[in-house]
């Protein structure tokens, strides 16, 4: 689906290249168009957009959806991993004490 001007893409501006995955589009202002300044926040946890109407704060990830290894890994988003140690998703850059607890992360379901 192509991107309208009420989306944003998560991994860049239309076209993407040929190795891009696109792996999420978020709606965050309703028929409102986004503007092209975007700012993370701080600690990179979140990106703030800008539209005429309103500032939207939006994560960055969001990994709490997927609930199997199959759409966890399927999704492309690399900013999850899948845990089998505790059969749970894992957002690999926020949460690094999951990762010491966490040494069984995989790249395929089988």
């Amino acid at each position: 689906m192509p991107p309208t001007r009420n989306t944003i893409r998560v991994d860049g501006v239309p076209p993407p290249p040929e190795n891009a995955l696109l792996y999420e589009t978020v709606t965050v202002v309703e028929g409102s168009p986004i503007l092209r300044d975007m700012v993370f926040s701080p600690d990179y946890q979140y990106i703030y957009l800008l539209s005429d109407k309103q500032v939207s704060r939006l994560p960055v990830e969001s990994c709490s959806q997927y609930s199997s290894c199959k759409t966890c890994l399927g999704s492309g988003d690399p900013h999850c991993g899948w845990c089998v140690l505790h059969n749970k998703t894992n957002y690999t850059i926020k949460r690094l004490q999951a990762l010491q607890t966490c040494l069984y992360f995989i790249t395929d379901c089988q």
